[in-house]
C-alpha cells in the first residue's frame, strides 16, 4: 500500500507499507507416546503467524527527462506469534498443553535508486539498499541484534519494437 505526490515539476515524495518477510506457517505431527503404563497418541502442532513489515518514506528528483534519482528511509517492524500445542485424546488422563511466545522485530535501512534513458528506446536502472541495525525481542528482553540485509540490483530495458518491451535484470 502506498501513496506519492509531486511537490514540484522535478520532485516527488511518497510513503508505502508492505510485507518484507511473512513467517506464517503450521505443521502437525502425531505419535504414540508412553506415559507410565499408558500409551496415548499425542498430536503436536507447531505454528507461527506474523511478519516483518517495511514502512518507507521516499523522495525522488528528476534531473532531466532522461535521469531520475530517488532515496528512501525504511523502518522495519513486526512480530511473530509462535505456538506449540500438545493435544491429548479426550480419553487420556492428561490435559492439553500450549506454550506461546511472541517475537518482536525492529530495524532500519536506507535505499537509493536511479533510472537513466541512455538513448531513445534504451533505459538502465540501478538500486541498492544498505541495512541498518535490527533487533529481536521477546517481551522486553533483547535476544538478538544484527543488521538488515544489503541488497543491490540493475536492469536494462528496450522498448523500440512496437507493442513489445524487452527487459533483463540482476539482483543480489
Amino acid at each position: 500500500i502506498g501513496a506519492a505526490a509531486r511537490v514540484s515539476s522535478r520532485a516527488a515524495v511518497g510513503v508505502s507499507f508492505s510485507s518484507y518477510l511473512d513467517r506464517t506457517w503450521e505443521t502437525v505431527a502425531s505419535s504414540l507416546q508412553q506415559f507410565g503404563q499408558d500409551s496415548v497418541t499425542l498430536t503436536t502442532r507447531y505454528s507461527s503467524s506474523g511478519a516483518i513489515n517495511d514502512l518507507r518514506a521516499a523522495f525522488g528528483w528528476a534531473f532531466s527527462d532522461a535521469l531520475h534519482v530517488g532515496t528512501a528511509f525504511h523502518v522495519y517492524t513486526g512480530e511473530n506469534r509462535l505456538k506449540i500445542n500438545w493435544d491429548f485424546p479426550d480419553a487420556a488422563p492428561f490435559g492439553d498443553v500450549t506454550e506461546n511466545s511472541t517475537l518482536s522485530y525492529s530495524g532500519s535501512a536506507v535505499s537509493l535508486g536511479a533510472d537513466w534513458r541512455v538513448v531513445k528506446h534504451w533505459a538502465i536502472a540501478a538500486y541498492g539498499r544498505t541495512g541498518g541495525a535490527a533487533r529481536m525481542h521477546i517481551g522486553d528482553t533483547l535476544i538478538s541484534r544484527g543488521n538488515m540485509p544489503d541488497h543491490i540490483g540493475v536492469g536494462v530495458k528496450y522498448d523500440g519494437s512496437q507493442g513489445t518491451v524487452v527487459a533483463a535484470g540482476w539482483e543480489r
